[in-house]
């Protein structure tokens, strides 16, 4: 996925990329009106809800916690060429960037394969 074709997605359309690629399954999507109704079913089958990703700080460093060290060094680039994230301070784990910034990074990070 490119960075313009992640910027033509909705927000609901954005919340449910990050959630796929944070291994969120079975997502609901009956009431796409109400962002809240996305959720997943965990082992004990109880629905929860997914976390509000471009909005929430504290779900995208869970997020990013989940990623090997190589996703990171190109979640950090991508933080970078999008101008949110100094690369050269990659190993000071220094980044200033939103939830929404951080989420488009995630995702571009998680397709960077499938570019052709």
């Amino acid at each position: 996925m490119t960075s313009e074709e992640y910027d033509k997605l909705t927000d609901v359309e954005k919340r449910i990329k990050v959630a796929e690629f944070d291994g969120w399954t079975d997502l609901n999507s009956e009431s796409m009106g109400d962002l809240s109704a996305l959720s997943k079913v965990t082992d004990s089958a109880e629905r929860v809800l997914v976390p509000d990703y471009l909005n929430d700080l504290n779900a995208c460093h869970e997020m990013e916690k989940g990623m090997t060290e190589e996703q990171l060094k190109t979640f950090h680039s991508n933080l970078s060429i999008e101008g949110h994230c100094d690369y050269r301070f990659y190993d000071s784990d220094i980044c200033h960037a939103t939830a929404r910034q951080r989420c488009k990074a995630f995702v571009l990070t998680m397709t960077a394969g499938d570019k052709q």
